[in-house]
């Protein structure tokens, strides 16, 4: 519902679409985790680059105010994203993906604002972090961190105190009674970039959102800038 949302707080929306493999599931080729699962050969790192390119090209697009967001999938590329292209991106929204398990892939990154948001009950992309068995080699595991070693990773990127301040609880999903959604905010001393974790409690792989959650997010990235 982020569409209707464009207008209203003045910004470009864009829906780019991956590749579809030889199943006809359409990926990205974000982690090693997830989710070329067939190994091809696709540069998708550079191709929403050229497309950000195209963009800043035909319209006057604010660039300290460049986001990304992504669900499952497109969350693990969202961290892809921001640890080859920190430079260009102010923050990044991750809904149900993950960062890479090991810790120190993205250590040469530049600041990035970075929320993840993650159901305890999510039965996919598990809020603990996991593995899957990769289709072509099986007896190979394709792991990825947990939602908080995800944000406690970027934590460290973004300089951000190491212990953070516990916020909510906020009600984003329509079909859990009451508020649902606790916030785990990892701040920097001097104003630089943040790092948060909103776990909703109880949800699954596709909340329900609420409209509030549309605003939320829509409100977090626009105000959460590039750091120089």
């Amino acid at each position: 519902k982020l569409s209707k949302l464009v207008d209203h707080k003045n910004f470009i929306l864009v829906y780019p679409q991956g590749t579809k493999d030889s199943k006809g599931r359409t990926f990205w080729n974000a982690t090693e985790a997830c989710c070329n699962m067939e190994h091809l050969l696709v540069d998708d790192a550079g191709y929403l680059m050229a497309l950000l390119d195209t963009i800043e090209q035909k319209f006057p697009v604010d660039s300290d105010s460049i986001h990304f967001i992504g669900w499952s999938n497109g969350g693990f590329m969202a961290y892809r994203m921001a640890c080859e292209h920190s430079e260009r991106i102010a923050s990044f929204v991750s809904l149900a993906g993950a960062n890479y398990d090991m810790e120190g892939v993205c250590a040469n990154a530049s600041p990035v604002h970075v929320l993840q948001v993650h159901g305890t009950e999510d039965g996919i992309v598990e809020y603990g972090g996991g593995c899957w068995p990769d289709e072509i080699t099986e007896d190979k595991l394709n792991c990825y961190a947990s939602a908080l070693e995800s944000v406690t990773d970027w934590a460290k990127i973004n300089g951000c105190e190491t212990l953070p301040r516990q916020l909510g609880p906020i009600d984003l999903d329509k079909s859990i009674p009451g508020p649902d959604t606790t916030v785990l905010l990892f701040e920097h001393k001097t104003g630089g970039a943040v790092t948060e974790l909103w776990t909703i409690h109880g949800a699954g792989h596709g909340p329900n959102f609420n409209q509030r959650y549309t605003n939320m997010v829509i409100d977090w990235l626009l105000s959460h800038r590039r750091i120089e």
